[in-house]
């Protein structure tokens, strides 16, 4: 019999939960819940579904901003510094995608051929990976950019943090995706909310971080079209850097550690411990 289940297998199975990651179930909360006085989540889309799973009530503590800005505000002078920290040349559309690079759950193959798309549409793109991958990854991503087409595409690797803060700075646009709510709150896609970036992202992770309007939302479930057509209609519809910086401002204030830890506080004085 499967803990908490109630059936005797698995439905899905685990080796077809661990390929297609949009399958997974509670991946151990029941454990966790079953001994837990209190189980806190980050996550708003996630707790229904580790709830339900688990049986326990699930309270949610919005996501922290941890890599706030060094400056008090953002300028434009500081978006081109950090563009020529980074050799963002002019006159390219320069997307970036955050993190550690993984196709089955964070669909960078999908950026990839995103990227493809939009300069099979006349942009002049180039595509950051600002994050490490695995050699073989590496190569399957590169030999992808390659056969669709996609002139501009760098694979950063591992960066020291002031370069990972001017590549958030100088991006022109974002794009953070996950296949599903249950596999944690991006990092990523809060820094640029921290600095103002516009982007684009998955609806759950969106709503997880709760960003300003200047972040796009997508559907979890996209196609490299779907995500490109985003991507012209982001630009399209952008917002002044005044606006921005409004929001940004808004979301640091919101999202403080201080804020933080007055919910955790707050959480932790309503549970029972014996």
């Amino acid at each position: 019999m499967l803990r908490g289940t109630g059936q005797r297998e698995l439905h899905p199975d685990l080796y077809e939960q661990v390929n297609d990651m949009r399958l997974l179930q509670n991946a151990g909360f029941w454990e966790i819940a079953r001994r837990a006085r209190m189980l806190i989540t980050h996550s708003p889309c996630a707790a229904p579904t580790i709830s339900a799973q688990t049986g326990r009530p699930v309270e949610v503590l919005p996501f922290a901003n941890y890599r706030r800005p060094s400056m008090d505000r953002v300028t434009e002078p500081m978006r081109a510094q950090a563009r020529r920290n980074t050799g963002m040349w002019d006159g390219t559309l320069h997307l970036a995608s955050f993190g550690y690079i993984d196709t089955r759950t964070k669909l960078t193959d999908t950026v990839v051929e995103s990227a493809a798309w939009l300069q099979q549409w006349g942009h002049k793109v180039h595509l950051h990976l600002v994050g490490a991958a695995s050699p073989q990854l590496e190569a399957e991503l590169t030999e992808r950019a390659t056969a669709a087409g996609l002139t501009g595409f760098t694979i950063t690797g591992y960066v020291p943090e002031s370069t990972f803060r001017d590549y958030l700075l100088g991006t022109d646009l974002g794009i953070q995706l996950r296949v599903s709510s249950l596999l944690g709150v991006s990092g990523p896609l809060a820094d640029m909310a921290a600095y103002g970036t516009p982007a684009i992202a998955s609806s759950g992770l969106a709503i997880d971080v709760d960003t300003p309007a200047f972040i796009n939302r997508l559907p979890d479930d996209v196609s490299p079209v779907m995500v490109a057509e985003a991507v012209e209609y982001a630009l399209a519809h952008s917002r002044s850097l005044e606006e921005r910086e409004a929001m940004r401002q808004q979301y640091l204030e919101a999202k403080s550690p201080a804020i933080y830890a007055e919910g955790l506080l707050h959480l932790l004085g309503t549970a029972r411990f014996v």
